[in-house]
């Protein structure tokens, strides 16, 4: 099966799967809009539908229907609204409404080189405020299970040296927490 063929198969296979019968599928059209003649024979629209290779009068009457459009010929198309969205492709002019929305929303997409620049340098800056807030929180919570350790060694009534020296806390801080532990009320 080529690549062109299996998405149709999924919905198709989805849809007899769901009860449906092969006559209740819709209409399935799969478009491609090519800006060159894929096919080399001078027509602004191909389409396609399954049909027996051993007999051209069988088809398979899936409903399912491969358009291809020749964005190079759309002078030859009668539709207007459908020469000129071809137009718009292939040169990205078209006198449409749809043209214009369209080409709106591709400005409003597109960035200017500055405007592309600045986003960059703003992702770096989050990414970089974001990894320095990640360190910050991981040294408070570094700083405070040392601080619970040396609480929890205090009331075990181990000297303050000792906690200094195991907890890596300075003297100073060790002694400032004993001095707040004989403050609190005691817990049991």
């Amino acid at each position: 099966m080529n690549p062109a063929q299996r998405p149709i198969a999924c919905v198709h296979d989805k849809l007899l799967v769901e009860s449906y019968t092969y006559s209740d599928l819709k209409e399935n059209f799969v478009i491609f809009i090519c800006l060159e003649d894929l096919f080399g024979q001078g027509l602004p629209i191909y389409t396609f539908e399954n049909i027996c290779n051993e007999d051209n009068s069988v088809k398979l009457a899936d409903k399912t229907y491969k358009v291809f459009y020749n964005c190079s010929k759309w002078k030859d198309v009668t539709q207007k609204q459908k020469s000129q969205l071809l137009r718009f492709f292939l040169t990205d002019e078209g006198d449409t409404d749809l043209c214009s929305k369209l080409k709106e929303k591709e400005q409003r997409i597109k960035m200017t080189e500055r405007e592309r620049k600045e986003y960059m340098d703003y992702c770096i800056l989050a990414d970089s405020l974001k990894e320095q807030g990640i360190a910050i929180g991981e040294k408070r919570g570094r700083s405070e299970a040392k601080l619970e350790d040396a609480r929890n060694m205090l009331m075990e009534n181990l000297p303050a040296e000792t906690v200094a020296r195991c907890t890596g806390l300075s003297l100073e801080t060790v002694q400032q927490l004993a001095e707040q532990l004989k403050t609190e009320p005691v817990l049991q």
